[in-house]
């Protein structure tokens, strides 16, 4: 009888082992073809999210017939702002978001020097204004990928009266950028090596100069800072910005003439 229960123990030992090694090998395969599922399923929703196109970027393309109208609308708002500077009174400005992508847009008809300002893997600007910030945006392509960056902005008036514009939030698509991957491209971006400063809008100019003589992580994480005094080029003229206001669509700037 102890002999007849040796060998049945010894036959369901001998039978155990080979299962058990199987069901170790299923449970290896299964967490390996996991992994692989996983990994296939991040990959696709990285790639989804780098590609997605936010709802509100709608690039404004200026047809050839339209041209001369934004290069008016550009002279009419020019001409608006030296008056009113000569009165010598406290006025407001305010501009809407696509009156200002027209004349980025339309920039080498309105200013015919403007042609370098953007470098060719940038197409499309568009600029939104929402309560507080500004979202700049454009199609941008790199190594043979292209999606929609964009750049939320906040702009304020300082203490001692310095302007102050800070990077709030950068996004690839939909996609969050950390600050440290953005300083190079933005360096080489603003330092615009071998182009004419002064041919360019007084806020790039500033935005570009601040950026060659800064470390470019502290100028996006501290703020590009300026003192808020500026010069009308028409009459030598300085003035201030007594108040900045962005609202849904538009920003509003309460200009006060020194």
């Amino acid at each position: 009888m102890a002999e007849r229960r040796r060998q049945q123990l010894s036959t369901e030992r001998t039978t155990k082992r080979p299962q058990s090694s199987r069901t170790r090998r299923k449970w290896i395969v299964r967490g390996a073809l996991a992994g692989a599922l996983v990994v296939v399923v991040s990959i696709a929703v990285l790639w989804l999210a780098l590609h997605r196109i936010p709802s509100w970027y709608v690039p404004v393309y200026v047809a050839h017939d339209q041209l001369d109208a934004v290069r008016a609308d550009t002279a009419r708002t020019y001409n608006r702002f030296g008056n009113r500077l000569v009165r010598r009174k406290t006025f407001d400005l305010k501009f809407n978001e696509d009156q200002v992508t027209a004349w980025i847009n339309a920039r080498e008809h309105i200013w015919p020097e403007s042609g370098g300002w953007l470098p060719a893997w940038i197409e499309d600007p568009v600029v939104r204004f929402r309560a507080g910030s500004m979202v700049v945006a454009a199609r941008i392509h790199a190594d043979h990928v292209q999606f929609v960056g964009s750049a939320a902005l906040t702009v304020e008036i300082g203490a001692d009266d310095i302007l102050v514009i800070r990077l709030q939030r950068a996004s690839a698509g939909a996609l969050p950028i950390p600050v440290g991957l953005l300083a190079e491209p933005l360096a080489q971006l603003l330092r615009l090596e071998g182009r004419d400063l002064d041919f360019m809008p007084l806020p790039v100019a500033d935005a570009a100069r601040y950026f060659r003589e800064s470390e470019p992580v502290q100028a996006l994480t501290e703020g590009v800072r300026r003192a808020n005094r500026f010069i009308w080029e028409n009459g030598r003229r300085p003035y201030r910005i007594a108040d900045l206001k962005i609202d849904e669509g538009s920003l509003t700037l309460t200009i006060e003439p020194l």
